[in-house]
């Protein structure tokens, strides 16, 4: 891994690699500021880390009012929050209420982030990653394990923080994804170095 980061040049690229860390201090020379996770530990000042995201998704809202007897909330939670760095996975358990025998799902997501389904559809058979459940009865709760993988940030900046939707049927499960795509030391108010040339452009 010290290897392949070492030949990271700027502190993006960097982050964006999996197992890497860069130092932005200016108090120290070196020849390549981005190495392994475990090197940057060793020699560079915490506060000088450039720190990646470090979670598991967050449960915001795990239900819904009912304002009828009709409108029970059928996805639990209703809302995460994600916060993941380019090559992180991250899996989120999540429940569905039969109403009706059988159900498709669908999302929003870009095609920087790979989300898989896996699920027994309530029988007795192994996890198997699948895109719809059917034959469910009425008023039973199905599990589900969602697996994400960060595979690349947006070129945009302003999707870098935005949310998606995981749907089921009617019901909507809110996904609001973080992406580690921009560096402190990319801030013009840092003297933190983000280069390993020191430019500031």
């Amino acid at each position: 891994v010290a290897e392949v980061c070492s030949k990271k040049t700027t502190c993006m690229d960097c982050q964006r690699s999996p197992g890497c860390g860069w130092c932005s201090s200016p108090h120290l020379e070196m020849k390549s500021r981005c190495s392994s996770i475990k090197e940057n530990e060793k020699f560079c000042a915490a506060e000088r880390r450039e720190e990646k995201f470090n979670s598991v998704p967050t449960i915001i809202k795990e239900s819904r009012e009912q304002t009828s007897r009709w409108s029970k909330a059928q996805l639990h939670p209703q809302q995460v929050e994600l916060a993941m760095n380019v090559g992180d996975i991250q899996y989120l358990d999540f429940t569905y209420l039969f109403i009706s025998s059988g159900t498709s799902l669908t999302h929003d997501l870009p095609e920087n982030v790979d989300l898989k389904i896996f699920s027994s559809c309530g029988g007795d058979n192994l996890l198997t990653e699948i895109s719809r459940c059917s034959g469910i009865f009425n008023g039973v709760t199905v599990k589900f394990y969602a697996r994400f993988h960060l595979k690349s940030c947006p070129e945009k900046s302003s999707d870098w923080e935005k949310s998606y939707k995981l749907t089921m049927d009617d019901d909507v499960l809110d996904i609001d994804l973080k992406m580690f795509c921009s560096c402190s030391c990319d801030k013009f108010s840092t003297d933190g170095i983000c280069r390993n040339d020191k430019k500031t452009f």
